[in-house]
């Protein structure tokens, strides 16, 4: 009882946002302006540089529980993350991802990805800066990008109540909020909407006629969420993703590489959508946390927390060495990365995968 009375008070003090160190300017999106289109044209927003040219279309994918599986045990079948290899061998940024939670807890990820603060600086709120904190407005990368010119949507398959996201997203600058009412359960990979169809409603967007404004769409998917061992893998399914017999204990792995696989397959429709696309078009691709595997871990061991990260563009595939970052740097990256000049054309090289 005492420590739920000092929680009630410590999140309900005052808070100072400036503080917080969030490195998007321009403040928070007004109550006023909330659920508005963006401006059309091009206004930009403190910190930012003037455009050159036309402004990239940029997609961010928080992956639920993605992490390079490969590295957890060696028998999973490289092919498994192919779509996410090649990615990564043209990418612009690739690493591993410090994230701000393990094994649930989805949100803590989200917002230090959205508002770049670490969580170190939101004090009892680093546990859900969804309830209080993030629905009374902050800077952040949609908020940004919406002061530019962008118009700002967010897809996360799943009610739209849930952590209040539909209040949080407005406040932090999106226009748009698509939630599982735009899908149906026919899009369905097990409990949850698929990967694959939350991947076909970005080629919708992006494809739209007669849009005019460039577009932020982060998406936030649920297939891969647990509890996994509700489901159940046939024997005849698992030489598609192990080249070596389990061991006792790790069942669960196999319907976590089903799904990791359905990931994969959403990363090449991604990338086939955005090199046909006119102009350039760059894809954020990271993992929130670690999955819930307790008797795989038991088994086998249990990972670091690290999930995994790519920054790509259909316009330029240099390749890269891998870089660890903390999550709350990865907006900003790609932010940067988006504000560089997009030295290459569309090749049909690169069509053909060659970085």
């Amino acid at each position: 009882a005492a420590s739920l009375w000092r929680y009630f008070w410590a999140a309900r003090a005052p808070v100072d946002r400036g503080g917080l160190g969030s490195p998007f300017g321009g403040g928070p999106v007004p109550a006023s302006s909330r659920g508005k289109p963006a401006p059309t044209g091009v206004a930009v927003a403190a910190g930012m540089q003037a455009p050159a040219g036309p402004l990239p279309d940029l997609v961010s994918v928080q992956s639920e529980s993605f992490f390079d599986v490969r590295d957890l045990w060696p028998g999973v079948r490289p092919q498994v993350l192919d779509q996410y290899d090649l990615l990564a061998s043209q990418a612009l940024a690739r690493g591993k991802l410090q994230v701000a939670a393990w094994g649930a807890n989805t949100v803590r990820t989200e917002f230090a990805y959205l508002t770049g603060i670490p969580a170190d600086r939101l004090g009892v709120h680093r546990f859900n800066p969804y309830r209080v904190l993030a629905r009374q407005g902050l800077p952040s990368i949609a908020a940004q990008l919406k002061a530019q010119g962008y118009r700002t949507v967010c897809i996360h398959p799943y009610d739209g109540g849930f952590y209040g996201r539909n209040k949080v997203l407005p406040a932090l600058g999106f226009d748009e909020f698509i939630d599982v009412r735009a899908f149906n359960a026919s899009q369905k990979a097990g409990p949850f909407i698929g990967d694959c169809a939350v991947a076909e409603k970005i080629r919708e967007l992006l494809q739209a006629p007669g849009r005019s404004q460039p577009l932020f769409i982060h998406a936030v998917t649920m297939e891969n969420h647990g509890p996994l061992h509700l489901e159940s893998v046939a024997d005849q399914e698992l030489p598609a993703w192990f080249n070596r017999p389990l061991q006792p204990g790790m069942k669960d792995l196999a319907p976590y590489l089903r799904h990791i696989g359905n990931a994969d397959r959403m990363l090449g429709m991604l990338r086939d959508t955005l090199l046909a696309q006119p102009n350039e078009a760059l894809l954020c691709f990271f993992g929130d946390h670690v999955p819930i595997l307790p008797e795989v871990y038991q088994a086998i061991g249990a990972p670091a927390g690290d999930t995994d990260y790519l920054v790509w563009s259909n316009r330029r595939q240099p390749g890269c060495r891998a870089r660890p970052m903390p999550v709350q740097q990865l907006s900003s990256a790609l932010l940067a990365h988006a504000q560089a000049p997009a030295t290459s054309q569309h090749t049909p090289a690169a069509s053909a995968g060659v970085a």
